[in-house]
């Protein structure tokens, strides 16, 4: 679906890779570095900060000195992560735009190329992505997770139930601008999952790409607005984003199979993530605040049973129990 109001210029590049950053200068030389290290190099980058008052700004200003792609945008008072977020796309020159945050950084050197030559071979395709690979402070690998086991393009239906299972993020999407724009951009009121509501939006558009390797990170750190979640984060956004699939135009195409499985995953998931790490208080809290919104859902799934035995049986004896199970 094309959008009148959206003619990239004839001069400007196919893709505009932004990049947004408030008070992230610690990061900001990985990012760009492995941006600036991408075989694909027919691109502009867009870099819009947020009133830093760290130093980002005197890094970024010599990074736009040194190569004439980069375009800096200076904000003087803090617009906010969403409004921000929103004006990195608005700059953009581009038909396409793939995004990464200020503390995240490209894993692989050919991300662009691979993203570039799917939207190429399927041109009805509105957004691409590939696996979610995790990362801790101290740069160590935590998770990768990998919904499909190879590439693929499917119709936007087929990949609802993986965005929907927390495998998307902001970094690393690639979208066709003009479908963003046709959907609404990035929603507001949704800080936890605004990334997943965007990406079902673009799926009622078109095709859907993943790549099946490890391109992009993700760094968790403890300013991670996604990692601190409140009590009522499944009641308020993650529910009514899963409503708003199913009401939308890929409704019908959903069978109740699915939309049980993406209910039970959406409920338990956070508790699960806080359990499994070390953190049952947390993680029950959570679980328990899910089980308010949705009872049966919540109680009845074989999941809450595995966080009962990690809870009860600790690390090393639900590894042991998981291993023996795995055996027979």
């Amino acid at each position: 679906m094309t959008d009148p109001g959206h003619r990239p210029p004839d001069d400007a590049p196919l893709l505009s890779v932004t990049v947004t950053n408030y008070n992230y200068a610690r990061f900001l030389p990985t990012a760009l570095d492995s941006i600036l290290a991408q075989t694909y190099t027919d691109y502009e980058l867009v870099v819009v900060d947020n009133a830093s008052t760290d130093g980002s700004l005197e890094i970024l200003r010599e990074y736009a000195a040194r190569d004439p792609r980069i375009r800096l945008v200076e904000h003087e008072t803090n617009i906010g992560a969403l409004a921000n977020l929103r004006e990195s796309v608005e700059r953009c020159r581009g038909r396409y735009r793939v995004h990464v945050d200020a503390d995240d950084w490209i894993i692989s050197p050919t991300a662009f190329e691979r993203q570039m030559a799917m939207v190429d071979a399927h041109p009805d395709i509105t957004l691409v992505y590939s696996h979610l690979t995790m990362f801790g402070p101290d740069g160590a690998k935590t998770h990768v997770s990998r919904p499909f086991p190879a590439d693929v393009v499917m119709a936007g239906e087929d990949a609802v139930e993986a965005i929907l299972g927390f495998t998307l993020n902001h970094t690393g999407m690639l979208f066709r601008i003009d479908a963003y724009r046709h959907g609404g951009g990035y929603p507001e009121g949704l800080p936890h999952v605004d990334d997943m509501l965007l990406g079902i939006r673009l799926c009622e558009q078109g095709s859907v790409g993943y790549i099946a390797d490890e391109l992009y990170s993700f760094r968790q750190h403890g300013a991670n607005v996604h990692l601190a979640p409140q009590l009522a984060v499944v009641r308020d956004e993650f529910l009514p984003v899963v409503e708003s699939a199913f009401s939308g135009p890929l409704g019908p195409k959903l069978s109740p199979a699915v939309r049980k499985r993406i209910v039970q995953n959406t409920l338990v998931h956070l508790p699960t993530q806080y359990v499994f790490r070390g953190e049952p208080r947390a993680g029950w809290r959570l679980w328990l605040e899910s089980a308010k919104a949705r009872p049966f859902d919540t109680i009845v799934q074989p999941r809450t049973l595995a966080l009962v035995a990690r809870t009860v049986l600790g690390q090393r004896g639900f590894a042991f129990v998981a291993d023996r199970a795995r055996r027979r």
